[in-house]
């Protein structure tokens, strides 16, 4: 007997931590897969998802903004990467509506923001690195979500200033410590220097 006999299907192959195989098959017949002569065990794969509620907890960054009162006030920061998605509420912007609506050909009446002051796009969508590229003043993230690097630039905004968003999608307004961040309960946590100021250029394409 094999896991196809148990209308089960291959998915992949592990080689590097253990052998073995991803099946994906009834939970009701489990029990019998553990019964195939040369399975030594078998093992739930949990389903993992990205997400930055508990970076700061995780860095202690909350307990540092607590010693020194810094949030990033002031600073600037320069993302020199795939973009920044400026309409993300996590930068206070205007929402996935106007993303929706934005080209990323040309910067519109919501850009510059308050959040994300100054950028540009020296690649353009197509830009592999081997042809020429097609700058343009809007320094928008690739809207392509299947790309190789899509949303990059915006995850690692979030991670250096990003200011929180809650539960509710709204941006978080502060204030910046640990007990107030647990309190919130936010759907994403703040990043490093939530009131540091961002610039983005674009320098990748959408691969």
């Amino acid at each position: 007997m094999c896991s196809s006999d148990l209308g089960g299907r291959v998915q992949s192959l592990f080689t590097d931590v253990l052998n073995g195989y991803r099946v994906a098959v009834k939970p009701s017949r489990i029990g019998r897969l553990e019964r195939i002569p040369g399975v030594k065990a078998v093992h739930i794969i949990p389903r993992a998802t990205r997400s930055l509620a508990n970076a700061i907890p995780y860095t202690g960054t909350g307990q540092t903004w607590g010693r020194v009162g810094v949030t990033g006030a002031g600073v600037k920061i320069a993302i020199i990467d795939s973009g920044i998605n400026y309409y993300h509420k996590d930068f206070d912007g205007a929402g996935y509506a106007a993303w929706q609506a934005d080209d990323g050909l040309s910067a519109g009446p919501d850009f510059p923001t308050a959040k994300v002051t100054k950028g540009y796009d020296f690649a353009g969508d197509s830009y592999t690195g081997d042809n020429e590229p097609t700058p343009d003043d809007d320094p928008l993230d690739c809207k392509d979500r299947d790309s190789e690097i899509g949303q990059h630039g915006t995850h690692v905004a979030g991670i250096a200033a990003g200011v929180g968003v809650t539960r509710s999608n709204d941006a978080y307004a502060g204030p910046y410590s640990q007990s107030a961040i647990d309190a919130a309960d936010l759907a994403i946590a703040p990043g490093f220097a939530p009131q540091a100021t961002l610039f983005a250029y674009r320098i990748f394409g959408c691969s």
